[in-house]
């Protein structure tokens, strides 16, 4: 009987349904008032809205599909990798794909905190990273302030991401013991 990495099996498969629930729905969200600026971030989705207006900045766009693809690729290569992880390519299978979630994740966060900081420090927006606040838009010129609801929310296939991530991290760890049989 052959071995079997079940956390790769459960990895690959949950990288590629993030994928396409994170094209739909985001992992981060930005809305500032009703209608007026809404912002949904996901590392293969990211689009904006002004007054309700949709933006596509084609430069994002390519890079969300090169995170996307490379996605795709380290999941289905998990799924191959799990079901011969006794092969003599399987250790390079497995090190190519784990990460790939893992990077996802990490790179995300990092992302959301550069900008919440940057508007922070250079532009005075109390901007929370979850969460609430009121943000203060003026015009010295004109003195003139608006003060804006801003929400910030973590949805639930960031969440999904940090299981993916985790199964993927122990299909290498569980690699260890299937090498040891």
């Amino acid at each position: 009987m052959r071995a079997i990495n079940w956390f790769g099996i459960a990895g690959g498969a949950a990288a590629i349904i993030l994928i396409a629930v994170s094209l739909y729905t985001p992992w981060w969200q930005l809305t500032m008032g009703e209608d007026f600026f809404n912002v949904n971030v996901s590392p293969f989705n990211l689009n904006f809205s002004f007054l309700g207006i949709a933006f596509v900045i084609p430069l994002i766009l390519a890079l969300n599909l090169s995170s996307l693809l490379m996605l795709l690729i380290g999941g289905i290569i998990m799924i191959i990798y799990s079901f011969n992880p006794s092969k003599t390519y399987s250790k390079k299978l497995l090190c190519f794909a784990y990460k790939k979630p893992l990077y996802a994740v990490i790179f995300f966060l990092v992302g959301i905190i550069a900008v919440t900081l940057i508007l922070n420090l250079m532009f005075s927006v109390n901007m929370p990273i979850h969460g609430t606040a009121q943000a203060r838009l003026s015009n010295p010129s004109q003195s003139a302030t608006i003060d804006v609801a801003m929400k910030t929310s973590f949805q639930w296939p960031f969440w999904f991401a940090i299981v993916t991530a985790a199964l993927c991290v122990a299909a290498r760890l569980y690699h260890k013991k299937l090498s040891a049989i």
